[in-house]
């Protein structure tokens, strides 16, 4: 019982990074039933943050009627944070621009010359 108290904590349990850390993986297994694989992944995560500051609350013996609105709130941002840390190496993969649409050295002089550009410079370095 020892170990598993070092782990995770029950103070640990309305931290806001053991919140996203609880709420990420058990949306993580979760999302896998059969009858939750048509909601969406965001809105799973969502439910499974609000009940895990709840949760967190109902443990430590803080758990307070008027904090309802407030835990319910955190939950919302517990379960967005999840699902942000999940999805953030894909939103940067896909807004890369392509190899084509940076300029580099290697398409430099590839890239066309535009006539009359609005461009002023004081050297025809580059034209």
């Amino acid at each position: 019982m020892d170990i598993m108290n070092g782990f995770i904590t029950r103070e640990m349990l309305i931290q806001p990074m053991c919140c996203i850390m609880i709420c990420f993986t058990l949306t993580q297994l979760i999302k896998e039933i059969k009858f939750v694989k048509n909601i969406p992944t965001k809105f799973i995560a969502i439910i499974v943050g609000i009940l895990t500051v709840i949760f967190g609350h109902l443990v430590n013996d803080c758990f307070m009627v008027k904090d309802l609105y407030i835990m319910f709130m955190n939950g919302i941002f517990v379960g967005l944070s999840a699902i942000a840390s999940h999805d953030f190496p894909n939103m940067l993969n896909n807004n890369k621009k392509k190899d084509d649409d940076i300029q580099t050295i290697n398409n430099f002089y590839n890239t066309p010359i535009v006539e009359k550009s609005n461009i002023a410079s004081d050297t025809k370095e580059f034209d």
